[in-house]
């Protein structure tokens, strides 16, 4: 184990914290609990609203409500930057191989909000997809100025 990894968990359990997904004691967990962990539940999606037929093209977590809501909603609103490690590797481990996947790119948050929260909780969820996948992370090609516009002209 890293020294830093070492002094993390030592830090961890010298200042309790809460799990963000129950509100267990975490301990020297990292993040969410063992309990919490076990339900997400990675996994492509073969229907939403993105694709008009049956076909794997998205990866999620599992329903958003119980513990993976509250874990969103801590990582977005409650400053639990560290979920987001735990959250982009389920959610890595979920994505096929014949994605052939060769960078991630975080979706751009409204300057505003990340001004905000003073962070972006996809750019934390891209890298740790991204370091999970040992592909590259690549946040400046998705910056707000000289990007295409979605919105129909």
């Amino acid at each position: 184990m890293a020294l830093r990894e070492q002094l993390g968990a030592l830090l961890r359990l010298a200042l309790p914290r809460a799990c963000p997904g129950c509100g267990a004691q975490l301990g020297s967990e990292a993040g969410l609990c063992i309990r919490c962990r076990s339900q997400l539940r990675p996994h492509t999606e073969r229907y939403s609203l993105l694709s008009p037929g049956p076909v794997p093209h998205l990866v999620s977590l599992g329903r958003y409500q119980g513990p993976v809501r509250r874990t969103v909603r801590a990582l977005k609103y409650g400053q639990a930057r560290e979920v987001a490690e735990v959250l982009g590797t389920a959610l890595a481990s979920a994505i096929p191989n014949a994605w052939q996947i060769v960078g991630v790119v975080p979706v751009p948050l409204h300057p505003l909000r990340e001004r905000e929260r003073g962070f972006n909780q996809a750019a934390l969820l891209a890298e740790a997809i991204a370091d999970t996948l040992q592909v590259p992370y690549a946040p400046k090609h998705c910056s707000g100025s000289g990007a295409p516009s979605n919105r129909p002209s």
